[in-house]
C-alpha cells in the first residue's frame, strides 16, 4: 500500500493515477462498493462452490490468509500490505462494526459480510438438504386384522360385507 500511495502521488498519467486512487481511496475510506467493483475486475464473478478449484479466485485467498491472523493487530493496514490484503482487510473491518440504525451503513455492512462468505466459500446456488432418514411403520390396527378392523372402524360397507 505504501508503493500504491506513492505511485498516486507522482503518477506520469491519468491512467496510473485513476488505477491507483481507486486502490487507495477503497481501503481508506473503506469503500465497499468500490472494493466489490476492483474484485469483479480481478477475479470476477463468484464461481459456484463445487467449482472453486477452477477459477481465479485471488480476492478468496487473500480473505483466507487474513482471517487466519492470530493477532488482532495484524488486521491493521499498513504500508507493508499488498494493495489485495489491504483491501480484505477494509472489507472484514466494514463486515464487522456496528452501525446501529443507519440504514446505509447497515446495507454496506451487509454487503461486506456477503462478499466475504461468497469469496471465501462459493456462491451457493441451491439449498442444503438435511439428510433424514425415513423409517415407515405399520401402525397397530393394520396388523391386528386387517378387513375386520376396517368395518369396525366406521367405514361404510354393502351387504356383501366389502368396503
Amino acid at each position: 500500500m505504501g508503493e500504491v500511495a506513492y505511485s498516486r502521488e507522482v503518477s506520469e498519467n491519468a491512467r496510473s493515477y485513476t488505477v491507483t486512487s481507486m486502490i487507495y481511496n477503497a481501503v481508506v475510506e473503506v469503500d465497499v462498493e468500490l472494493i466489490k467493483t476492483i474484485i469483479l475486475r480481478v477475479d470476477g464473478t463468484v464461481p459456484s462452490e463445487k467449482n472453486r478449484e477452477s477459477y481465479a479466485n485471488l480476492f478468496g485467498d487473500a480473505l483466507d490468509d487474513v482471517l487466519s491472523y492470530d493477532r488482532a493487530d495484524q488486521m491493521m493496514v499498513t504500508s507493508n500490505d499488498t494493495p489485495i490484503i489491504a483491501m480484505a482487510k477494509a472489507l472484514i473491518y466494514a463486515a464487522t462494526q456496528p452501525v446501529g440504525s443507519n440504514y446505509q451503513k447497515r446495507k454496506e455492512r451487509n454487503l461486506a459480510a456477503s462478499i466475504i462468505l461468497e469469496r471465501v466459500g462459493g456462491r451457493k446456488i441451491e439449498p442444503k438438504m438435511l439428510a433424514i432418514d425415513t423409517v415407515y411403520v405399520e401402525p397397530d390396527w393394520m396388523l391386528e386384522g386387517g378387513d375386520e378392523v376396517a368395518d369396525q372402524s366406521g367405514s361404510p360397507s354393502d351387504e356383501t360385507g366389502q368396503a
